[in-house]
C-alpha cells in the first residue's frame, strides 16, 4: 500500500510537522548516535509526539534529517522542554547544528 497523503494515515491536518537539517561533525558520529538513541527513547514516551526519525541524506551521509510529527500546536513545546537538557551534548556533535523548520500537512483533494 502506497501512502500518499496524511489522511491516509489517519491524520487529521491539525498535526505538526517539522523537519530539521544538521550536518554531523564526522569524528563525534559514534556519540552523536548514542545522544539520538535517548532522544528516542524520550520521544516514545511522548503522548504528543507521533513520529520522530532521523534520517542520513543519500547524497552526503554527513548531513542528517531529523522528522517529526506532533500531534498538536502545544506537542512540540512539550518535546522541546523533554530534551532541553540533552542539546548542548547533542550540539558538541554536529559542525551545523540542526535547523528546525515547522510546517502544516497540506490537504490535497483527491
Amino acid at each position: 500500500m502506497v501512502i500518499t497523503s496524511f489522511s491516509d494515515r489517519g491524520l487529521t491536518g491539525d498535526e505538526v510537522v517539522a523537519f530539521a537539517r544538521g550536518v554531523v561533525d564526522e569524528d563525534r558520529r559514534g556519540e552523536l548516535l548514542g545522544h539520538l538513541a535517548e532522544f528516542q527513547r524520550i520521544a516514545a514516551a511522548e503522548p504528543g509526539t507521533l513520529l520522530y526519525e532521523w534520517c542520513a541524506d543519500r547524497t552526503d551521509p554527513s548531513v542528517l534529517w531529523a522528522y517529526e510529527i506532533h500531534a498538536d500546536v502545544e506537542a512540540p513545546s512539550a518535546h522541546s522542554r523533554n530534551i532541553r537538557s540533552l542539546l548542548p551534548a547533542l550540539g558538541a556533535c554536529f559542525r551545523a547544528p540542526p535547523t528546525p523548520h515547522r510546517c502544516v500537512p497540506l490537504t490535497i483533494p483527491s
